[in-house]
């Protein structure tokens, strides 16, 4: 075999650190590197697009929980992976960046694919390094870059790598540097803490807790906790929380609540936050209007000062698990939970009423999903007005969500979807919308997607959600520049790529096709088609129907 000596040592290195897995894309300054990854026994992965290659590394993780390797060659082709690795930087996904570049004499030198790679993602990375064929030390470099993907708070790491020619046919192989292993540092709750916690929450009538999403399998045990009447628990539904008494619909259930209710009944005392990202909105902003009042703890390493809601006052760097399981807290005489769940039932049958007098629109669609979807799905929800009507209704409790809400972009919610069901052992369904499917349609060029995978496509013709948030609408040529209206459909595309397509344009339709759909077999796209301005004001309406009276 010839190998180039620093990727030999490279594939060597990342073997021996338990990384098994690179998602890499063609090139051919980054050919050395992938000749020795194969040949030493990683599983390769071939992604011809890096931006969507970036995204599939993310879902690999996701489904996996271990660590996943990217690597590309010079130029631009590392540019393409900045969003994938922006929400992998807010996941805190322990993802490996292997980006082969030119001689470093070379950069600034108006050479073909060079431009200024050291360094070029430093700001969604938790460490860049840099390393050259020649240096001495180039295997504590790797390894050093392969240990800080896991250690303390995980994330993504950039190693670049310079290339000097000849690339090829060099044959003579030192021993590699032993490569020794280094577990990630979670630290624990310490004494002061627990105490600080428990005092919090027992001295308190008026403590929720509010969960954001969590990875796979790390959701932590509330039942002992939500025991109490002083705390409420809400949950968002890629938390893939399942818990008696507590708010699962967030959104849904503040409708129902004034803003004088919220001051004088409903706004937190303590305020403990699990977990990535929040969706809703409007719990940011209930929660911020009354921040003077509220004591903010969050719960889990992060890597920044995570003040979400302009009252943070302690933030404990430890797994979210470990929450309940050492602290010894007490009932308080309170009625806040009780008041909590009131306003939930009171808004589920609102919400109930109202499904039932609607018409054909987004809202009716996401209903008719909601009863359908068999057990044991994973559901990958894209971004924009899809993850927010998701947020609508109760789901299933064998169901797993999952959503691109670090930067909540809709860049690459396929690929995400895709990378994950090439890993999952259950059926995996995308549930996107149509400028978002549009956006990343080089996630299905791919030879990974499974047979179990489907995707339902909800076309309303454009941008929906600029049509439903404040503002957008005022601006002059709105359908052109913001909402972007489209008319295609995605049929010849879903073909292309061998998904078998389907269309439905009214409730018959849909409940007709959701019938079969999900009994196939093979790869299958459902094209929902639905009315832009109807949909729209049915989700308005829906809110002003909640409101109390």
């Amino acid at each position: 075999m010839h190998f180039k000596q620093i990727a030999f040592n490279l594939a060597s290195i990342l073997k021996l650190q338990g990384i098994k897995k690179v998602v890499v894309s063609p090139g051919s300054r980054n050919a050395p590197l992938v000749h020795s990854l194969v040949e030493l026994g990683l599983e390769c992965i071939s992604i011809v697009d890096e931006r969507s290659a970036a995204f599939i590394a993310l879902g690999m993780w996701q489904a996996t929980q271990e660590p996943v390797a990217l690597c590309c060659t010079s130029g631009s082709a590392l540019l393409n992976y900045a969003p994938g690795i922006a929400e992998a930087y807010y996941k805190k996904a322990p993802i490996l960046i292997l980006s082969a570049d030119r001689p470093e004499h070379m950069v600034d030198l108006a050479d073909g694919q060079t431009i200024r790679q050291n360094g070029s993602l430093a700001n969604v990375v938790k460490k860049s390094f840099t390393v050259k064929d020649t240096d001495t030390n180039s295997s504590t470099t790797i390894l050093d870059a392969c240990i800080a993907i896991n250690t303390g708070i995980s994330g993504p790491v950039h190693l670049n790598i310079h290339l000097d020619e000849p690339l090829y046919n060099e044959t003579t192989i030192n021993n590699v540097l032993p490569a020794t292993t280094k577990q990630a540092s979670n630290a624990e709750i310490n004494s002061e803490e627990i105490t600080y916690l428990a005092e919090n929450i027992s001295q308190n009538k008026k403590v929720m807790i509010l969960c954001g999403e969590f990875p796979l399998d790390k959701t932590p045990s509330l039942e002992a906790i939500n025991q109490l009447p002083q705390v409420v628990v809400l949950h968002e539904v890629c938390s893939n929380l399942v818990l008696k008494n507590s708010v699962e619909s967030i959104d849904k259930t503040l409708a129902s609540i004034s803003s004088k209710e919220w001051g004088m009944s409903f706004a937190p005392e303590v305020l403990i936050t699990l977990g990535n990202n929040i969706v809703s909105k409007k719990i940011k902003q209930r929660i911020r209007s009354t921040a003077k009042q509220c004591k903010h703890i969050h719960i889990g390493a992060e890597h920044i000062w995570l003040d979400t809601f302009f009252c943070l006052k302690k933030q404990i760097n430890t797994a979210a698990q470990l929450l309940v399981e050492n602290l010894n807290i007490k009932a308080t005489d309170s009625t806040y939970q009780q008041l909590w769940l009131a306003k939930k039932d009171a808004s589920a049958s609102k919400h109930q009423a109202y499904v039932e007098k609607i018409s054909f629109c987004d809202f009716q669609v996401f209903n008719s999903l909601h009863n359908s979807i068999p057990n044991n799905y994973n559901i990958h929800w894209s971004n924009s007005s899809v993850i927010r009507y998701a947020q609508l209704f109760t789901q299933k409790s064998s169901l797993k969500h999952f959503a691109n809400r670090g930067v909540s972009g809709i860049d690459g919610c396929t690929s995400t979807a895709i990378g994950f069901a090439s890993q999952a052992k259950e059926p995996t369904l995308l549930i996107s919308g149509d400028v978002s499917f549009q956006y990343d349609i080089n996630g299905l060029w791919n030879n990974i997607t499974p047979n179990n995978f489907k995707i339902i496509l909800v076309n309303n013709s454009g941008g929906n959600i600029f049509r439903i948030i404040d503002g957008p609408t005022k601006v002059n040529q709105y359908q052109t520049f913001i909402e972007t209206q489209q008319s295609h459909t995605q049929e010849n595309s879903a073909k292309q790529y061998g998904f078998d397509y389907f269309a439905a344009y009214n409730t018959a339709d849909l409940k007709n096709i959701l019938s079969t759909f999900f009994q196939l077999e093979g790869k299958a796209l459902l094209e929902v088609f639905t009315p832009a301005e109807e949909s729209a004001q049915a989700l308005r309406n829906y809110f002003k129907y909640l409101e109390n009276e």
